[in-house]
């Protein structure tokens, strides 16, 4: 029986287990319950947060230079699309609620 798992399953997995932990740990379990924080800028956040951990990986001699800049360039695109894309949606929406009121 081969145990190989599809990589991608296995993230969509841990990711779901994530998502119930965080709905149990900051919303007592009511997934109905709105989100505390701006998304974007969390979402922002964890870019620059994964960033700072892929550095500290290559100085730590964890991971090569190559490895590096692959983890940079993914973090680097997703904070540019965010900060390009969806904040200025969001601040569009904001700017809309602020003048209907």
């Amino acid at each position: 029986m081969d145990n190989f798992q599809d990589p991608f399953v296995a993230f969509e997995r841990a990711a779901e287990r994530k998502y119930a932990r965080g709905i149990e740990e900051h919303r007592d379990g009511d997934k109905s319950a709105p989100f505390a924080g701006c998304l974007v800028t969390e979402m922002e956040e964890e870019c620059l947060d994964k960033f700072c951990y892929a550095r500290e990986m290559l100085h730590a001699g964890m991971i090569s230079d190559d490895e590096f800049r692959y983890v940079a360039t993914r973090e680097a695109e997703s904070w540019v699309w965010l900060r390009t894309n969806v904040r200025p949606r969001l601040m569009e929406v904001e700017r809309a609620e602020e003048v209907h009121g």
